[in-house]
């Protein structure tokens, strides 16, 4: 919509093409066409600036008053502001609105902040807001976009002494024996410097306290807490806050987890040749290694203490829970409870276990060269192996890495694969017999201390939640997708509408890297219609999934008190200020103009530009 009338905007485009013309048919150097032509553009710049862009320098002020039903206790604020605001000489205009706009005073019900500014004449340059910052219709006004600077006046009445933890902002993995921090979310309503305690503690047991000064009245405040924890395993967290005989408490859940990945090797016959694998892993900083080695019939050493009676090694994993088993030349019978319940194993042999199915002998001895697969160790080559005549892979096994120089009847030959037993996996490389002389060279441990770690994340355990499982009409769904270690792929998450209509939005994912945290995925959705939606994400190869629901809009009731947060996020997003106090407005209305500039002003550089350019033609044009 413009402001000017039509006839004059087609009257100053029709002169400026008669003159464009005019002086592009004139026979100057190319050189000085150019240059006018930038400066045509420029001038029709300026001269049509006002018509497209609506007058954005000038000094009307909309005072925009909220008349919703929240409101209605707080008409006498409302009218002293208006009493302070009327003898400032700045041009004022007034306005009200509940989820529209009106040029006269009306009474509404619910609130939509955005769609009232939105719906502004195109004259106004700044909006001063009288409001309680209460919306239950529209977008959040956190994530909206501002084209004028918006003052807001916080309207509420002074309720009683009243403080709660409204949320929290932590990691769900942490790791034992590192320091990890939460973050308390505090509001409070009349204990301005007033002080209250804030206790931290894991289960029933209190980790921390802390004396803290309360928040403004209705402003929010970060409290930051850090502790070290020291036990495995998910744990339920409480912050709780106390004043006098009042507190107020809130929990969650943080998984505490070893940094280390956890290998138990079992060995039914232990080779020398195979000694340097388990020597790798046990000189790994990033790796804690148990063993079941069995040295004669009746003799075991367990983590390096001889056993002479029979060992219960499904126990023993119980007991310990490794993120993966090596096993070595032992009846695979012993480890099928672990697998079956998602356990991971690396085999080595020609067990029934093993994802391979091979031929009589081995047809090569050396090195192998050019092998190809899933993981960055497989880019180049394989350590020295003998490799069985490998016929194929068994039904549902899954080839994760190939030679091509090496033929079989089904293509490549696979030489690392992985099949599926219950809710677990096998993995295993193809082959039985390692000559330890080639794998002193160098890199060669790093392949078998890589090989292991990556069997031992793939899959690993992921977390993803939303902040709330309800949400307001118009409010931020936030979306946060959390693993123990480095993820390295995208991540998009479905949102999908499941009240009965066909309504699905993809959104793409933020990510965020945390000191001595994990990396984690965030999705921010700023606004979705009232519904029950699914939420679908593959993380690491895992699909997860979840529900939110957005709430009918409620009919707005009176309330006391105001939305301090929201209208500050307004004032500082849009390029205004928050105005508390009645000599705020003596600064902001009727003060240094050049220091607190109500309106904001037009730059001067295009102006500049064309006179420069002006001048280099007529300087061109003269020689």
């Amino acid at each position: 919509m413009f402001y000017q009338p039509n006839i004059y905007i087609f009257i100053s485009l029709l002169c400026a093409g008669v003159f464009l013309i005019f002086l592009f048919y004139k026979k100057d150097s190319r050189i000085a066409k150019v240059l006018r032509i930038t400066s045509i553009v420029i001038l029709l710049f300026l001269l049509l600036e006002p018509v497209i862009y609506a007058f954005r320098s000038n000094d009307t002020l909309a005072i925009l008053i909220d008349t919703s039903k929240s409101m209605e206790p707080k008409r006498d604020t409302v009218s002293w502001w208006i009493r302070k605001l009327d003898p400032y000489p700045v041009k004022k205009q007034y306005f009200w609105f509940d989820t529209t706009l009106y040029n006269r005073k009306r009474g509404g019900g619910a609130t939509d902040i955005i769609r009232a500014i939105e719906c502004l004449p195109s004259h106004i340059g700044a909006v001063l807001l009288l409001s309680d910052g209460i919306y239950t219709r529209g977008r959040d006004p956190r994530t909206a976009k501002y084209s004028r600077p918006v003052y807001t006046i916080s309207i509420e009445r002074k309720g009683e002494e009243n403080f709660r933890v409204v949320g929290y902002n932590r990691n769900y993995y942490i790791y034992k024996g590192d320091t990890a921090s939460v973050e308390a979310i505090i509001e409070g309503e009349g204990v301005k410097d007033k002080t209250a305690w804030l206790v931290f503690f894991e289960g029933e047991k209190e980790i921390s306290r802390s004396s803290i000064l309360l928040p403004p009245d209705r402003m929010r405040k970060s409290y930051r807490l850090h502790f070290i924890p020291k036990v495995s395993g998910v744990h339920i967290y409480t912050l709780t806050l106390r004043r006098n005989e009042k507190e107020n408490n809130i929990s969650f859940s943080m998984n505490v987890t070893d940094r280390r990945i956890k290998v138990l090797y079992i060995s039914g016959n232990p080779s020398f040749n195979l000694k340097f694998i388990r020597s790798a892993l046990e000189k790994d900083q990033n790796t804690r290694v148990h063993s079941i080695i069995q040295i004669a019939k009746d003799r075991w050493l367990v983590d390096g203490s001889p056993k002479r009676s029979n060992i219960d090694i499904e126990d023993y994993i119980q007991e310990i829970d490794p993120d993966i088993v090596f096993l070595e030349d032992l009846e695979p019978s012993s480890v099928t409870d672990y697998i079956d319940s998602e356990g991971k194993c690396f085999v080595i042999g020609k067990g029934h276990l093993s994802p391979f199915i091979f031929g009589g002998r081995p047809d090569r001895e050396g090195r192998i060269e050019f092998v190809r697969g899933e993981l960055d160790i497989f880019s180049e080559s394989l350590p020295s192996l003998a490799f069985f005549d490998v016929i194929g892979i068994k039904k549902g096994a899954k080839i994760l890495a190939v030679c091509p120089d090496i033929k079989t009847a089904q293509g490549n030959m696979p030489v690392f694969a992985s099949m599926t037993y219950g809710g677990g996996e096998v993995y295993s490389i193809a082959s039985d017999i390692l000559t330890p002389i080639n794998f002193t060279q160098k890199g060669d441990h790093n392949f078998w201390i890589g090989l292991i770690r990556w069997i031992a994340k793939r899959g690993e355990d992921i977390h993803i939640e939303t902040d709330k499982a309800i949400y307001k009409p118009g409010e931020n769904i936030r979306i946060r997708a959390e693993t123990r270690e480095m993820m390295d792929e995208d991540v998009l998450v479905e949102i999908k509408k499941i009240d009965g209509q066909n309504e699905s939005v993809q959104y793409q994912e933020k990510k965020y890297l945390y000191k001595k945290s994990p990396t984690a995925y965030e999705v921010i959705i700023d606004y979705l219609p009232p519904g029950r939606y699914e939420y679908r994400s593959k993380v690491n190869g895992n699909f997860i999934s979840g529900e939110f629901y957005v709430e009918e809009p409620l009919p707005e009731d009176p309330n006391p008190y105001a939305d301090n947060d929201l209208l500050t996020a307004i004032a500082l997003k849009s390029g205004g200020k928050v105005i508390h106090y009645p000599d705020d407005i003596e600064i902001t209305m009727g003060g240094d103009k050049e220091k607190y500039p109500l309106f904001p002003s037009r730059s001067p550089f295009p102006l500049v530009l064309l006179v420069v350019l002006l001048s280099i033609e007529w300087w061109i044009l003269r020689k």
